[in-house]
């Protein structure tokens, strides 16, 4: 029985001396479709948002007048 502690012992020592994996980016993971899908729609974002202030100035010029 001493054994048995003497290796759960040894085991819990090796473990807790192990370095940690590194972690895994992002691009590797199943949340990759979604990344890309992301970084796909930056541009038009800003394409909405550049035509959103166009209007809005418009909007303000029409009633300015």
């Amino acid at each position: 029985m001493r054994w048995l502690l003497g290796i759960l012992l040894i085991l819990l020592l090796l473990w807790r001396w192990l370095p940690e994996p590194a972690p895994t980016p992002v691009e590797e993971t199943v949340l990759a479709p979604q990344l890309q899908a992301l970084e796909r729609a930056g541009p038009l974002e800003q394409q909405q948002q550049e035509a959103a202030a166009r209007r809005q100035e418009q909007i303000e010029r029409e009633t300015g007048d």
